[in-house]
C-alpha cells in the first residue's frame, strides 16, 4: 500500500475546526469588532494553536501556545487570543482531558460563555486583553 502524502498534507494543514471556513479578524481591527457588542460576546468554539517564533532577546526558536475562538455573534470570523483567553482555553479542555470535540460539543450545548473583553498596554508597552466573563 502506498503512503497517501495528499491525504496526510491535507489533515496536516486543516486540522483546525475553528479556523475551516472562517477567516482571521484582522489584528487591527479585531479590538473594535469585539469591542461593539458592550453587553458581551458568546464564545461558542475554541482551541489551542501551536507556533514557533525566534525570543527576540536569546534569538533560539520557542514554541508558543495561544487560544483561537469564534463567537456567535459574529460566525464567520475567529480570532486569537491573548494569554488570559488562553489560560480560559487550558482550563476548559483540562476538565475535557484535552478533548477539543468533546469540549466544543458541550459550549455549543451549553449556550457558550457571554464574556467582554477590555483592550489595554502594559507598563512594558506589550498590548493585553482582559476577558470578563459574564
Amino acid at each position: 500500500m502506498a503512503f497517501n502524502f495528499t491525504n496526510v498534507a491535507k489533515k496536516a494543514s486543516n486540522e483546525s475546526v475553528i479556523r475551516r471556513g472562517r477567516t482571521k479578524a484582522d489584528k487591527a481591527k479585531a479590538p473594535s469588532i469585539l469591542s461593539a457588542y458592550t453587553d458581551g460576546c458568546t464564545i461558542i468554539g475554541a482551541e489551542l494553536s501551536h507556533t514557533t517564533e525566534e525570543d527576540r532577546q536569546t534569538h533560539e526558536t520557542v514554541s508558543k501556545e495561544f487560544a483561537v475562538f469564534i463567537i456567535a455573534e459574529e460566525p464567520d470570523l475567529y480570532f486569537n487570543g491573548g494569554s488570559c483567553m488562553t489560560n480560559i482555553v487550558r482550563a476548559w479542555l483540562e476538565q475535557f482531558g484535552g478533548d477539543v470535540e468533546a469540549m466544543n460539543a458541550e459550549l455549543s450545548k451549553s449556550g457558550g460563555v457571554k464574556v467582554t473583553f477590555e483592550f489595554t498596554r502594559l507598563q512594558n508597552g506589550n498590548n493585553y486583553t482582559v476577558v470578563n466573563v459574564l
